[in-house]
């Protein structure tokens, strides 16, 4: 028995497919937009009834305390910055006359002057600079670093 030439073809079966996907795109958006608009829990769902309530002041949040800082420990950063300084203006000879040269801390580090400059709580790292000029003849140093919670004071 011969069935002949009936059926679908590569064509209609193709175009079915297609439809059908659509339609099932179409069907998984209207139910995933369906389920975004149900409540999320079932207490949306009742009528709350409206009590009177005492309310109670609201607490503010307790501040965090400040880490007591170390001066030593700056004063320390701020002495081994001093030293790496002289050391590289030792290695590195430069005519100063009446400027102030400035030498960043990145600089002194990249060049293997001085390890990183880490705060008190040994995660930071501090940021900081020298100023070199010559005042009465001599080659003076004023190192200044700024970490989180301490910078160096103004009349070094």
């Amino acid at each position: 028995m011969k069935l002949g030439n009936q059926g679908f073809g590569l064509k209609e079966m193709i175009i079915y497919t297609c439809l059908l996907l659509l339609l099932l795109v179409f069907v998984s958006i209207e139910i995933n937009s369906f389920y975004k608009n149900l409540p999320k829990n079932q207490e949306e769902n009742q009528v709350q009834e409206t009590k009177p309530t005492i309310e109670e002041p609201e607490k503010k949040p307790e501040q965090p305390t400040e880490p007591s800082v170390d001066e030593n420990y700056y004063q320390d950063l701020e002495y081994k910055l001093k030293m790496a300084t002289q050391t590289y203006i030792e290695d590195n000879p430069y005519e100063l006359g009446d400027e102030i040269l400035t030498i960043d801390a990145n600089t002194l580090i990249n060049l293997g002057y001085i390890s990183s400059l880490y705060a008190q709580d040994g995660t930071s790292i501090c940021q900081g600079y020298s100023n070199v000029y010559i005042q009465d003849g001599e080659i003076e140093i004023n190192p200044h670093i700024t970490c989180y919670n301490y910078q160096t004071s103004t009349n070094n």
